[in-house]
């Protein structure tokens, strides 16, 4: 997970699109680490405020999981 994409960092990062899905799954398979997808919507309340629980769970556990925004 430390292929420049960001997820070494621990950062929330963008899903781009259905290609970029597949390889994100592949890529998480072929190196054991756990993939957390965050629905989420700019009207939706709870959703912003998961936000900062999730940048903390992607920094802590950088190493096990990569954390995408969807």
């Amino acid at each position: 997970a430390g292929d420049g994409d960001g997820s070494a960092t621990g950062e929330i990062m963008e899903l781009g699109s259905d290609d970029d899905f597949e390889s994100i799954m592949e890529e998480a398979a072929a190196e054991g680490v756990s993939v957390v997808l965050d629905f989420t919507a700019t009207w939706c309340g709870p959703c912003i405020t998961e936000i900062p629980e999730l940048n903390e769970l992607a920094h802590e556990h950088s190493a096990e999981l990569i954390v995408y925004d969807v």
